[in-house]
């Protein structure tokens, strides 16, 4: 069928973690640039999930039940939801909540909490939205569910393309970059700022090419892996070191908060992240023995669970140790995060494949492993985050 390409596991970390260190910018304001991170994921989700339904349809596998819409999104949501509801309980428990959350406390357990920009008094009231209330950071499993339903459909599609016709269609989604930030920017002009910074910052209109990008690289990854000792081994051969490069060259020319960085965050960066993933996934990149390593392997597995739990930690940390800590505050909190996030990795996959090998259902040790393909026709949990 597929290979693993298990070591997208480590790369889906490096992402997290660039998100982690966002939310510490009040340290140093160039740190606010991992928050352009949060789009890899939706790449990756959308190039691994189509990965899959391409390689599976090309293998003939039409012995396999096609699943329901339903069913599709309940695979993808069995080894994600039970980390999710836990850190919303946790959420429950240590913060305040107004009505307004309460209110709207349907939407983040349907996890709708993102698709449409609603704030406290009306749609241009209160910061923050209802994506941001409960578990800040669960906006983009908000943005996921919603991309989930047009993956078979465009991943049918892109697999029509040729290699060329692949490759123009990623550089007009990179274009549409262009359109985003206009929009945005048209937001700010006319005094609907925040609205507007809502739906694209935080919502699925912003990132929609994004995932598209994701599948149509798929494509490109199947064409070019019969090709690539030719063609593209050289550059495949330096993707991490050319694109994490021109990244840091970024992150010290440009401001965190100008309008390269707003131009950056909902796809300007696309060329760069689509060169990191496509080099990883041939595993030609140099990158690739560290993020199939052993640690590597392990950070890639607690990725989601330290994405989720990152603003409940530090903002427990910050309340009780930053003034006793000082400037060893940092270290200390990237430690305990690695560490919370991998006994709460643990603790909730053991939970899980209990209840699912008592329910019937087939389980992995941990969420994040899974074959590519399989023949009952679940895809890769590797997009998890």
């Amino acid at each position: 069928m597929g290979q693993r390409l298990e070591s997208l596991d480590g790369l889906r970390w490096l992402a997290s973690f660039q998100v982690v260190l966002c939310h510490l910018r009040d340290w140093w304001d160039s740190l606010y640039w991992g928050s352009v991170w949060t789009q890899f994921f939706f790449l990756l989700s959308g190039f691994v999930l189509s990965y899959a339904e391409m390689t599976r349809a090309d293998a003939g596998s039409r012995a396999v039940p096609v699943l329901s819409r339903w069913e599709y999104t309940q695979r993808r949501l069995r080894n994600l939801y039970p980390f999710y509801l836990a850190v919303l309980l946790i959420s429950m428990i240590q913060w305040s909540h107004s009505w307004f959350d309460w209110q709207t406390l349907v939407l983040n357990l349907t996890l709708l909490q993102a698709w449409i920009p609603i704030f406290d008094h009306g749609f241009h009231g209160t910061w923050p939205p209802t994506a941001l209330r409960w578990v800040p950071v669960a906006w983009f499993l908000s943005v996921l569910l919603f991309y989930w339903q047009l993956v078979r459909p465009a991943a049918y599609l892109a697999q029509q393309f040729s290699l060329r016709m692949a490759l123009l269609s990623l550089l007009g989604l990179w274009l549409w970059t262009l359109v985003v930030f206009l929009c945005w920017d048209l937001g700010s002009s006319y005094g609907q700022s925040v609205f507007t910074m809502t739906a694209l910052k935080f919502g699925p209109a912003g990132y929609l090419h994004v995932f598209f990008s994701g599948v149509v690289l798929a494509r490109v990854f199947i064409c070019c892996q019969g090709e690539e000792p030719h063609r593209l081994k050289l550059i495949l051969g330096c993707g991490s070191p050319i694109a994490l490069g021109c990244y840091l060259c970024l992150l010290y020319i440009f401001a965190a908060d100008g309008p390269i960085f707003y131009l950056c965050h909902n796809g300007g960066i696309l060329p760069l992240m689509c060169l990191l993933l496509l080099a990883c996934a041939s595993e030609l990149d140099p990158l690739v023995p560290l993020l199939k390593s052993p640690m590597g392997l392990v950070l890639g597995r607690i990725s989601y669970s330290q994405y989720l739990i990152q603003t409940n930690l530090l903002s427990a940390m910050r309340e009780h140790l930053e003034e006793r800590l000082g400037q060893c505050f940092i270290p200390v909190y990237l430690l305990t995060l690695f560490l919370v996030a991998y006994l709460f990795e643990a603790m909730i996959s053991t939970l899980l494949r209990g209840v699912l090998d008592a329910a019937g259902h087939p389980s992995s040790p941990w969420p994040c492993e899974a074959s590519t393909s399989s023949e009952d026709g679940s895809e890769s949990d590797l997009c998890r985050a």
